[in-house]
């Protein structure tokens, strides 16, 4: 095919992306506006709940105290407050407990303070950054979640079908909706690399570091996109700065890597990305893991592998393109994904390779180890 073929290509399959996205997010308007129908006329507190022997609140339908852990840096913070502050009194409830990130705790210790302050929901409300921080101080606790979300991506909301735009919406369903346990992902550097080579500067990763995920961790490609995408840039432009950012590494050679699935023998192949995720939609609708769920218990691994440039990108995105159709082409000669299920992985790249949990980057690591702990947290969903 000459090159006017491919391009020609490529404009397709980003356009047929385009209509998927756009055919996810009217099915989830549809989703949520009968979600937040139900959740208004449902959303009279109830008695005090039950406590567990735990000494955490029970999952009551009507949660009965709110806490809000809220990214002060993100934009219109004050009026998220407010909002929320007149919903709960519209609702019968006292007002909520408010708790600020800081540089220093992003999210964690102050979802700790909310459960010992007598909060039966906690709400982050921030970015999928905000977010992780606080899943991690609420695993285990069986103290359900709320999610306010006013970030860039918003991938986790998005995977619970989740309202993206409208606090009344979500805190709709924070008061009236159901309670849902699901899975979290955890991955540990078990050998860091000793140089991170972007932009020359030296950052190791810490061996032994382990972080829970909700969305995807990731080495390769993907994680360069999260190294490098500008941050005045995702203010404008959202979630596409990331796309922005790797369109300068599509060139980037391949890397050799060992993946070992749980107690099988270990595969060793050239790829440009490795994603283990505990869900399956990324920004713009597209499923990237088609077999993926919150509450499967097990954990999706895609094996991406392009080669030529954007000729191997264009046949990547139109196999993405199909599978969110529900059909697999087998990938294209130069571009393919190749997935797996597992619940546990181990991941070896010997020259080392960028690593990212939710967004979140890690640093440069030769060997990463992820697994799956089902069910451990407790959210607020449609």
């Amino acid at each position: 095919m000459t090159w006017q073929q491919w391009l020609a290509i490529g404009i397709g399959a980003f356009g047929c992306l385009a209509l998927v996205g756009a055919v996810f997010v009217w099915r989830q308007a549809l989703r949520v506006e009968r979600a937040r129908e139900h959740a208004i006329e449902s959303a009279a507190p109830l008695q005090t709940p039950p406590v567990t022997k735990g000494g955490f609140p029970s999952r009551a339908r009507h949660p009965r105290q709110i806490a809000v852990v809220v990214n002060p840096t993100k934009e219109a913070t004050v009026e998220l407050v407010e909002t929320v502050k007149t919903l709960c009194s519209d609702a019968g409830l006292p007002e909520p407990f408010i708790f600020e990130t800081t540089a220093e705790d992003t999210g964690r210790g102050q979802a700790h303070a909310a459960i010992e302050k007598g909060a039966d929901v906690v709400c982050a409300a921030g970015g999928d950054g905000t977010v992780r921080a606080v899943a991690s101080g609420m695993i285990g606790t069986g103290v359900p979640m709320g999610l306010l979300p006013v970030g860039t991506a918003n991938i986790f909301a998005r995977n619970l079908d989740l309202p993206l735009t409208s606090v009344e919406e979500s805190m709709a369903i924070v008061l009236g909706g159901r309670t849902r346990n699901v899975d979290v992902g955890w991955a540990r550097v078990i050998e860091a690399a000793p140089v991170h080579p972007l932009d020359g500067a030296i950052r190791r990763a810490t061996e032994g570091d382990t972080q829970p995920f909700l969305v995807v961790t990731g080495l390769g490609f993907d994680a360069t996109m999260v190294a490098e995408a500008d941050e005045s840039l995702k203010k404008h432009v959202g979630w596409l700065a990331y796309f922005m950012a790797g369109a300068r590494h599509i060139h980037d050679k391949r890397v050799p890597a060992t993946i070992w699935l749980d107690d099988d023998e270990p595969v060793t192949t050239n790829l440009k990305s490795i994603m283990v995720g505990n869900c399956g939609i990324i920004p713009g609708g597209i499923r990237l893991l088609p077999e993926a769920t919150l509450d499967d218990g097990e954990l999706d691994v895609a094996l991406v592998d392009a080669r030529a440039g954007m000729v191997g990108w264009t046949q990547v995105l139109g196999e993405v393109v199909l599978q969110r159709a529900g059909i697999k082409s087998g990938g294209g000669r130069l571009g393919r994904i190749e997935h797996a299920r597992t619940r546990r992985t181990r991941i070896r790249v010997e020259a080392g390779e960028l690593a990212q949990v939710d967004g979140e980057h890690l640093g440069q690591v030769v060997e990463l180890e992820c697994w799956v702990q089902p069910g451990a947290l407790t959210v607020r969903s449609i």
